[in-house]
């Protein structure tokens, strides 16, 4: 996944890598649902 991360120093491109390809738009939905609940984790 490609973003645009703005800030105030201006726009830097990020590059977010999914552990798979992704196969429709449900694949997609939870995935994104278990990345946010990986980052959310304590330590």
């Amino acid at each position: 996944m490609d973003l645009i991360a703005q800030a105030d120093t201006g726009e830097t491109p990020l590059r977010i890598p999914f552990d798979h390809t992704l196969t429709d738009s449900e694949d997609a939905h939870q995935t994104l649902i278990a990345m946010i609940r990986n980052a959310r984790k304590p330590g």
